[in-house]
């Protein structure tokens, strides 16, 4: 019995999915031909009241324009020597390179404009000034101090530190204890990414 009713279900499984609600081919083709010719003739497309598009007798049948296939419709034809002839002779191109003439400025130079002063533009421009790695000693420090861990832990981060290292006399003067190791680079402060990015 189970058998029977499992080959039951299993046909009305194959009969349930042998039904599509997917119109015909003929008909989209149909629609699809319609919406070709309204475009091609410029003239609008009519709809039903259940919103299909009406096919107008022969919309079907017509085909697009072939000379505006051929010329390409949207395509510059400026490379084109006999297209181009048509619209603009040599006498209105010369007129039209001589009011270009006429319109060309040339612009001289002028100074640059200063360096802002503040944010990073002290520590970018002391990167780049430097070329020795972190943690190479080249400023005399104090052995007496213990280290800058404490003393960095008031900065959100390495280049607010390294600023504030700067605006106090740093890299020559170390008044806040910001670089022990006398490498001139305050709490972990690294230059390579400045360095590099003026190579790239």
């Amino acid at each position: 019995m189970r058998g029977l009713s499992g080959l039951i279900g299993g046909g009305l499984l194959v009969l349930v999915a042998g039904c599509s609600s997917v119109p015909p081919n003929d008909v989209m083709t149909a629609e699809q031909r319609a919406r070709d010719a309204a475009l091609v003739s410029g003239q609008p497309m009519a709809f039903a009241e259940d919103g299909t598009p009406v096919v107008a007798e022969g919309a079907a049948a017509v085909a697009p324009d072939p000379d505006l296939l051929r010329r390409g419709a949207g395509i510059s034809d400026e490379n084109d020597f006999d297209a181009v002839s048509d619209r603009v002779s040599i006498e209105a191109d010369q007129q039209r390179l001589a009011a270009q003439r006429e319109m060309f400025q040339v612009i001289q130079p002028t100074a640059l404009p200063e360096r802002p002063s503040g944010d990073l533009a002290a520590i970018v421009e002391f990167a780049l000034a430097t070329s020795h790695p972190v943690g190479r000693a080249v400023y005399p420090r104090s052995t007496l101090r213990v280290g800058s861990g404490s003393n960095c832990n008031r900065y959100s981060n390495p280049n607010e530190a390294q600023q504030v290292f700067l605006e106090g006399g740093g890299p020559e003067r170390d008044r806040r204890g910001l670089d022990p190791d006398g490498d001139g680079y305050a709490c972990g402060w690294d230059p390579t990414p400045f360095r590099m990015a003026v190579r790239n």
